[in-house]
């Protein structure tokens, strides 16, 4: 098994927001909010890079995509 995150290589990440200044942010996490029945303007949404170079040429034949929630105090986790 090979473990590849956004920290390996040129990996990034980053989330964006409409609202700007907001008193939501963190320069540590990524912030992620949908909701249809909320205002747009709270919407966050999370983008993932990943340098996949360490496995170039190799058949991949099993992905896995985890994520780890944290409390950031501003609701569910």
């Amino acid at each position: 098994m090979i473990q590849i995150t956004t920290a390996t290589g040129r990996g990034k990440d980053a989330y964006i927001q409409p609202k700007f200044p907001s008193e939501h942010h963190s320069d540590i996490l990524m912030l992620v909010k949908y909701s249809a029945s909320s205002d747009p303007s709270y919407e966050r949404k999370a983008y993932i890079g990943l340098d996949l170079s360490s496995i170039a040429g190799m058949n991949v034949v099993e992905a896995r995509l985890n994520l780890t929630f944290a409390p950031t105090g501003m609701g569910y986790a």
